[in-house]
């Protein structure tokens, strides 16, 4: 499983070992549930570090994440913003700053994104390999 950095190796095992005890329904919707366990961690963190520097909250009220995919051998969950305010336009501007009439800006949010996810690779990590030996 593999998408957007997070490369989860030594789970191969788990996967074979819950290819060959269930069947391939079955194993498929066990993947999914652990990789949208491990989204949730990430979306709530997320949330966390958007609390700082929030003026109305909807920024943080929209983030969210799709349900679990499956793709070729890869399984992923897509985290985003989505909502009535429509946030994921301004969201980018946070995230990598901007710049008008040739000043760069940086806002109090540059760069949350990326640091949440560098941050909580570990924990998303044991999350899934967690919820995988739990549904085993």
């Amino acid at each position: 499983m593999s998408k957007s950095g997070f490369n989860i190796k030594g789970i191969d095992a788990l996967q074979k070992a819950i290819t060959e005890a269930y069947s391939g329904t079955k194993a498929r919707k066990i993947q999914k549930e652990a990789v949208n366990a491990g989204a949730d961690l990430v979306v709530d963190r997320l949330k966390e570090n958007f609390e700082g520097f929030k003026l109305t909250g909807y920024s943080q009220e929209e983030i969210m994440h799709s349900d679990a995919r499956i793709t070729g051998d890869t399984v992923q969950a897509k985290i985003g913003w989505n909502g009535s305010h429509e946030r994921w336009r301004l969201v980018h501007l946070s995230e990598f700053g901007y710049t008008k009439a040739g000043k760069q800006y940086t806002p109090r949010g540059f760069g949350i994104i990326v640091k949440t996810v560098d941050v909580t690779k570990e924990d998303y990590l044991q999350e899934v390999e967690g919820r995988l030996r739990e549904l085993l």
